[in-house]
């Protein structure tokens, strides 16, 4: 790297691609770096970036919203880049409704349709309310133009998967059942149609048909791990806890690299009384992600709770040095220092 770095800075001395670039805050967001939202933020509304750069910092954004994201996102609403305006509002999901509304509603007549579509998906949700005539029939005609874009693609599952979404969000379970077997019959190694349906099947309070559904899936696609996670919460939910560790304990195996998963097997662990096993996959997901900040408490929470406060203040240590200033660490670290004081 030494040698390319100078051959480089031989051939092009006075290169003007130089300095900063945008993959290092994806790069940043993918390892879980604290100072990954600020340079998402300075990505998404640096528009001298490629706009799939932008609307990409964007969706990184959207997996951990924070309030003080929505003047940014307010701003990139009205972006020249449909592909930053479509980005913003998914980011705007997180919002409460009445911004939705106040922000979203106009990109309905929005001069592409992509971003169109977007603002229908995030608006749908609406028509389970009375709404004035006039806004009623301007949401109609977004989700009709929506479903016959969903329609042009109907060979393919993904059409319907969305199409399930709409339904789902429009109040419509019977709708949205159909279209997800649709998608499951057009291509059964479709795995997110089985989580879909799966979660489906949790609104309607029918889980025993919603793990049915999952073990489909599995047999199907017996290598996926988000499959088993989803079966291990499924299985917590009936009470089902030993059932729930294997499914839990298969998803970490097969994708160690998904911090949420070794996270939520390690707290079912606690639940299950293996207190000893659940501090050690803790452990092992900080070693890997030590800007993991639910998993520090988690690991600090179950020492305090066994009386190990020397175990739990070694843990603060350890992540202060990587969250310094967040909120919870802090509260965390209030609350010990209370209970030693005791």
């Amino acid at each position: 790297p030494e040698w390319a770095q100078a051959a480089v800075a031989g051939w092009y001395p006075e290169s003007p691609h130089r300095g900063g670039h945008f993959a290092q805050a994806l790069a940043a967001a993918h390892t879980g770096d604290p100072k990954a939202d600020a340079a998402l933020l300075a990505v998404a509304g640096d528009t001298s970036q490629p706009g799939i750069a932008r609307a990409t910092a964007l969706d990184h954004l959207a997996e951990r919203p924070q309030p003080t994201q929505l003047f940014t996102v307010k701003r990139l609403l009205k972006d020249n880049d449909a592909l930053v305006r479509a980005a913003a509002l998914r980011l705007l999901r997180h919002a409460d409704i009445t911004t939705q509304v106040d922000q979203g509603w106009p990109l309905l007549d929005d001069p592409v349709r992509t971003v169109r579509l977007e603002a229908v998906s995030l608006l749908a949700p609406l028509m389970r309310q009375r709404l004035p005539e006039k806004f009623h029939t301007q949401l109609v005609k977004g989700i009709e133009e929506y479903e016959v874009a969903q329609g042009v693609n109907a060979e393919r599952p993904e059409a319907h998967l969305s199409l399930g979404v709409l339904a789902v969000d429009l109040g419509l379970p019977n709708k949205a059942e159909t279209a997800y077997r649709t998608a499951l019959r057009l291509d059964p190694s479709f795995a997110p149609v089985y989580i879909n349906l799966a979660d489906l099947y949790r609104q309607l309070d029918r889980d025993p048909e919603g793990e049915r559904v999952l073990s489909d899936g599995i047999a199907a696609l017996p290598k996926e791990p988000t499959l088993y996670h989803v079966l291990g919460l499924t299985q917590v939910r009936q009470k089902r806890l030993d059932a729930a560790l294997k499914s839990l304990q298969h998803a970490t195996e097969l994708a160690p690299e998904q911090g949420r998963y070794a996270y939520v097997y390690a707290l079912a662990l606690d639940k299950a009384g293996d207190e000893s096993r659940a501090i050690q996959v803790l452990g092992e997901l900080l070693q890997r992600e030590p800007n993991h900040r639910d998993a520090a408490i988690a690991l600090m929470s179950i020492h305090r709770e066994r009386g190990d406060l020397a175990a739990a203040r070694k843990q603060l240590e350890v992540i202060k040095q990587h969250l310094p200033e967040d909120p919870q660490i802090r509260a965390f670290e209030q609350q010990l220092s209370n209970q030693s004081n005791q």
